[in-house]
């Protein structure tokens, strides 16, 4: 299912494979990507590239999942950007903790990417 606009989409995984593969995947199916392996660096692709959807694992070093939706939240520029938590953790608080975080939508690793791709498609170009 390829998107009719290129869809920018930033993945931010610490696991430089995961980000890389899921990078991969998004590309082939038509969307415009952009992998961060940290959040620091993940705050600053953001600001340059704009991405529409963020894909973002929740356990990271040093500024976690939560905290970088916090700050994407706070920025206007990212007030219609939609915000997908990549996380191991599927428990009702830890879902509740991702939408108080900011996030639009909550997936269980490992991820099914044709789900994934499906989920991306239906949110559309912002």
């Amino acid at each position: 299912m390829m998107p009719t606009e290129k869809q920018r989409v930033l993945v931010i995984d610490d696991l430089q494979d995961a980000a890389d593969s899921m990078k991969m995947l998004l590309e082939i199916e038509g969307f415009e990507t952009r992998a961060a392996y940290s959040g620091s660096v993940a705050l600053g692709i953001a600001a340059e590239f704009k991405p529409s959807v963020i894909v973002c694992d929740i356990g990271l070093p040093k500024m976690d999942g939560h905290a970088i939706a916090r700050q994407l939240r706070s920025d206007p520029a990212f007030a219609s950007a939609t915000l997908i938590a990549l996380t191991g953790w599927g428990a009702a608080e830890e879902i509740q903790r991702t939408k108080e975080s900011g996030f639009d939508f909550h997936l269980v690793k490992p991820i099914d990417s044709e789900a994934l791709v499906a989920l991306l498609a239906s949110i559309g170009p912002q």
